[in-house]
């Protein structure tokens, strides 16, 4: 099931893939960052569930909302959105 959060131009879906789930943040309706892998991790994972695949695209999200270009991930940010 893909879900989605819109909000001004924006918005991300997250889906399940083969080892594990992602997600896509969207500009006007246009690809504009696709996270395959948990950010700030090294290696090829996916996030383990939906809820933490979606907080990462809302963390992205309002990253991109303050400004921040490229809008970084780091494990702080995972581990206070309990994406990790």
């Amino acid at each position: 099931m893909i879900k989605a959060l819109f909000y001004k131009g924006l918005g991300a879906k997250e889906r399940k893939r083969e080892r594990g789930y992602d997600n896509s943040t969207y500009a006007n309706g246009n690809l504009y960052i696709e996270q395959k892998n948990i950010p700030a991790i090294a290696g090829n994972k996916g996030f383990t569930d939906t809820t933490s695949a979606a907080n990462t695209a809302k963390l992205v999200i309002q990253k991109l909302k303050q400004g921040e270009m490229p809008p970084t991930i780091n494990i702080t940010d995972l581990k206070n959105i309990k994406a990790l």
